[in-house]
């Protein structure tokens, strides 16, 4: 019986020796961040068979270190990541490209319309006049100049977005290939009877930051290994994982796609359109090719309205203008793509050349500023100042909707998995009582002993 007090001892000094240990890591690294809180997980001994008196206990064993989780609130967690991803990176792109529609602006886009038209309208009072004409080029100059400033902005926005989309797909195949890391490691611990707590830690990092660059799904196999999916295509398998590389048809497609297994027939491909769903990378390519690219086209579609409108009714007032500019191009148009050059012709048999030809300015000058059948030029970029302004304060108010909803999400798992110091100050008294209740028992048997070894001495 004594050796059974000693085992019964020195059982419960090792069991809350351990859980003495979990608990002090447990608050060491309560606000370590990805940190998950751990139970040293107790149960009885096997009991001692004797005869007759039937069964006695044997003490306390630790069964396994378990690692807390919620796998619901995990999976609901990631999916709102890439929710917040999406809609945070949408708001940078769109404050970021506000400023180059601001209006009412002494250097918008709308002003130089307005003085455009207006040196129009001196001009049809004096066809003439020498200064006039230069009023008509110079600030058509600055309407040219103002076209292309915006434009310059939103088409550099659309090239930081496309070094975005490139650095979204490198780190995505990094974190890809350290999962897999981590599931083989953690395949070998779980294989050898062990809990792989922080290197599930580790694995459940990388998982978040994954989910906030691209939606993924995962299942957990029993070997403790976590397989991914993007858009139902295999990302990590185990402890491999498949690479994201530029698909070479992707130009000829709406939105580009990535080779995910080039060994498979046909190749296995992540498409942008059909299978990014939320995260940084959709929202960089939306804006980029939707958002930015809808405004780009709403704004060359305003130039070119304006350039076929205004040469037009030039070569209808023959001896003003002569049509020896360039053609329109958008991506980098000049007063002279804009507008014909003017070209002054001198008199003919003492003839007043511009006789009639403001009737013919004037006319030009009312299709400007009231339109021709339809909604103005300056109504039309005024309808797309709106549209940029809408499209930025949605994206805010959905970002901020969705940084809500995941702040309530991670406290909810937080409570459930994080660190609690006040129940874990409570449980490492509990535990250095249980501990000196065992070492108890080792003085009462030493005691014991003693006295035992007196009465035969």
């Amino acid at each position: 019986m004594s050796f059974l007090m000693l085992n019964i001892a020195g059982r419960g000094l090792a069991a809350q020796q351990l859980a003495l240990e979990v608990t002090s890591n447990n608050l060491t690294n309560a606000t370590t961040p990805g940190y998950h809180r751990e139970t040293a997980v107790l149960t009885e001994a096997p009991p001692l068979s004797t005869q007759p008196g039937g069964q006695l206990g044997e003490g306390v064993d630790v069964v396994t270190v378990q690692r807390a989780s919620n796998a619901y609130l995990s999976h609901s967690l990631r999916t709102q990541y890439g929710l917040s991803g999406y809609w945070q990176q949408m708001q940078q792109v769109l404050n970021q490209i506000q400023p180059a529609f601001q209006e009412p602006s002494t250097a918008g886009l709308e002003e130089a319309l307005n003085n455009f038209y207006a040196t129009y309208n001196q001009l049809a009072q004096d066809p003439a006049n020498p200064a006039n004409q230069t009023a008509v080029l110079q600030q058509g100059q600055v309407v040219a100049e103002t076209f292309n400033q915006i434009a310059t902005q939103v088409a550099n926005a659309q090239q930081q977005l496309s070094q975005v989309v490139v650095s979204d797909i490198s780190q995505i195949n990094s974190l890809a290939q350290q999962i897999a890391q981590l599931n083989a490691q953690i395949n070998v611990v779980v294989g050898s009877g062990q809990a792989p707590n922080d290197l599930e830690n580790q694995r459940s990092a990388y998982l978040d930051q994954l989910a906030k660059l691209v939606n993924v799904n995962y299942t957990l196999d029993s070997n403790g290994e976590i397989n991914v999916y993007v858009g139902g295509h295999t990302l990590v398998a185990g402890s491999q994982a498949t690479q994201m590389t530029e698909d070479p048809s992707s130009p000829s497609l709406p939105q580009p796609a990535w080779v995910l297994n080039a060994a498979t027939t046909p190749p296995t491909t992540i498409s942008a359109l059909q299978d990014l769903a939320s995260g940084d990378l959709k929202a960089a390519l939306d804006a980029r090719d939707q958002y930015l690219a809808g405004y780009l086209s709403q704004l060359n579609s305003l130039a070119q309205s304006l350039a076929n409108l205004v040469n037009s009714q030039s070569a209808n007032t023959p001896g003003l203008f002569s049509s020896n500019g360039s053609s329109y191009n958008p991506s980098g148009i000049t007063a002279q793509d804009l507008f014909f050059v003017p070209n002054p012709p001198t008199s003919v048999n003492g003839s007043t050349p511009y006789q009639g030809q403001n009737a013919g300015i004037n006319q030009l000058y009312q299709d400007l500023v009231n339109g021709t059948g339809g909604p103005t030029l300056v109504q039309l970029y005024t309808k797309l100042v709106n549209q940029v302004g809408s499209d930025g304060q949605n994206a805010q108010d959905q970002a901020n909707a969705a940084q809500a909803t995941e702040q309530n999400l991670n406290s909810a798992l937080q409570s459930q998995v994080g660190v609690d110091v006040n129940q874990e100050s409570a449980n490492i008294i509990q535990e250095q009582q249980s501990y000196a209740a065992a070492a108890q028992i080792v003085v009462v048997e030493q005691q014991t002993m003693n006295s035992l070894l007196q009465a035969i001495a």
